[in-house]
């Protein structure tokens, strides 16, 4: 709530919706969304089928958070349906000019 650009009163913070919107990876990623998409299996990672699209000068990354409570994900060369959520995304200037934007997904479910 504001008031004469004072904050007056904390009321509540919520979700706007009380089941997630799952929305299709295109490649942009953004905090607190759940998307679905397909990975690629490898020998310790999951890969996105689909390439992260940064800004000029970023390179990016993913880590999985709780990869290890799906043993469906073990199968080094398969292809999976997930579903996940953006949890956080941590930028790091790496030298003049460079950044690297790494995120950290949680995976809800496996197809």
């Amino acid at each position: 709530m504001d008031c004469d650009g004072k904050f007056r009163r904390y009321l509540t913070l919520r979700r706007r919706f009380n089941t997630p919107i799952v929305a299709t990876y295109d490649g942009q990623l953004e905090v607190g969304d759940t998307y679905r998409a397909t990975v690629k299996v490898t020998d310790d990672s999951l890969r996105l089928l689909q390439r992260l699209s940064l800004p000029m000068h970023h390179g990016g990354s993913v880590s999985w958070m709780n990869r290890d409570a799906f043993p469906q994900l073990n199968k080094d060369g398969a292809k999976r349906d997930i579903t996940f959520e953006v949890i956080s995304l941590h930028i790091t200037n790496v030298r003049e000019g460079q950044w690297l934007s790494a995120y950290d997904l949680k995976i809800v479910g496996v197809q």
